[in-house]
């Protein structure tokens, strides 16, 4: 019965036209068809459990309960779960990306400020200091005061 019922969670049962009986479980349990039928002692509560058992698994393949129920659907919804995952990754990653680029951009164009504001100090620098053949008053001056 594990057997079977295994196989009837799995998805479509598959044997004696997808429909299970008796003989189909004593079938796959490999006991001959006339194991039922002995009058020994525990072989009517088996036969009991036997038939309790079918008729279950009739109603349940009646309802539709296993048609491709397990092994499709709980793919199906981890696929699902998985796309959701790697959309809302995908997601997050290109808003970063937008964010790197917006920051990459402002500071690329402090970069440029800076350099502009360098070669301004630059330029203002040798205005202001005189060249090496021009010496400054402040030098002429310590030099006096040594003599």
């Amino acid at each position: 019965m594990k057997i079977v019922k295994r196989d009837l969670e799995s998805g479509v049962y598959r044997y004696s036209g997808e429909k299970v009986t008796i003989a189909e479980v004593l079938r796959r349990a490999q006991k001959s068809a006339a194991y039922l039928r002995k009058d020994q002692p525990g072989v009517a509560k088996l036969r009991e459990r036997v038939q309790d058992f079918v008729d279950r698994a009739n109603k349940l393949i009646r309802q539709g309960a296993c048609s491709m129920r397990n092994d499709g659907v709980e793919r199906a919804g981890e696929a699902a779960s998985e796309l959701k995952l790697v959309r809302q990754a995908y997601a997050e990653a290109e808003q970063e990306y937008s964010d790197l680029k917006q920051r990459y951009a402002e500071v690329l164009n402090n970069l440029e400020a800076a350099e502009k504001t360098i070669e301004e100090l630059r330029a203002e620098k040798s205005a202001v200091r005189p060249s090496r053949d021009q010496p400054i008053e402040l030098n002429r001056i310590a030099r006096r005061s040594q003599t």
